[in-house]
């Protein structure tokens, strides 16, 4: 029923959940209300009701001018604005820095690594605790890394890398680190996290793919190449443009 939720601005839909947004030029008037009362119309026709309490506004800004938006309404209750929204499990902060999310990721795969020690105490082998690993721990690492990997920090990486090494000296508490990635044959998460967007990058260049327009333009190489075709790179002014994987 959701397929046919239409309003002024682009929407991302998944299941029930519905993102609107838009790109709005200084000077001129946003839509996100006109989108909202359209929205709210939908609902209604549909006999359903949004909830407000749990819709957010989150206004991404880098403009060393005052940007001033009013506030979004839905039926006559205002929308809070907040520093970071939660969209699909991964937590977007206004500021495009990853500090919340990668924080809250840790601490969850961390709290995993407890089952990793009751089945070690349990009797559980070596390769079936390293699937465990790989399963239950090691992908909370990983889920959507290619939109964040490019831009953590240096603390943030070594942060993200210490669940990893936690879990080897739970597995093989005798070995060192690279002894236990050697044993196993295991890459860093870091190389693990460059390959997830290496993959999603060349899946990206099919002209099928769901967003591949993300891409820059592609030009035919004049000369003989192995890849036989580039792309035309946007001039890039920030390094948070600059750190996307798409780069």
């Amino acid at each position: 029923m959701i397929d046919d939720f239409n309003t002024c601005l682009k929407d991302i839909k998944y299941v029930d959940d519905t993102t609107l947004f838009e790109i709005v030029t200084i000077g001129q008037p946003s839509k996100l209300q006109q989108a909202a009362v359209e929205a709210v119309n939908w609902a209604s026709k549909n006999n359903m009701k949004l909830n407000a309490s749990k819709t957010k506004e989150l206004l991404i800004y880098f403009g060393k001018t005052n940007l001033v938006l009013p506030p979004i309404t839905l039926e006559g209750q205002t929308i809070d604005r907040v520093e970071s929204a939660i969209l699909l499990g991964v937590h977007l902060s206004k500021t495009l820095t990853w500090g919340t999310h990668i924080d809250i990721v840790i601490a969850k795969a961390g709290k995993r690594l407890h089952y990793l020690r009751e089945l070690k105490r349990s009797g559980l082998g070596t390769k079936e605790l390293l699937k465990v690993y790989q399963s239950l721990v090691r992908s909370v690492t990983e889920y959507a890394c290619q939109v964040w990997s490019t831009m953590l920090t240096t603390d943030q990486i070594t942060s993200l890398e210490s669940i990893q090494k936690r879990a080897m000296r739970i597995i093989v508490p005798n070995m060192s680190y690279n002894e236990a990635l050697g044993h196993f044959t295991l890459p860093t998460l870091e190389n693990r996290r460059k390959c997830l967007c290496f993959d999603l990058f060349n899946s990206m260049k099919t002209n099928h793919h769901q967003i591949n327009f993300l891409l820059p333009t592609r030009t035919q190489s004049q000369h003989n190449t192995r890849s036989g075709a580039h792309y035309t790179l946007p001039k890039v002014k920030t390094s948070r443009f600059r750190n996307l994987f798409v780069n």
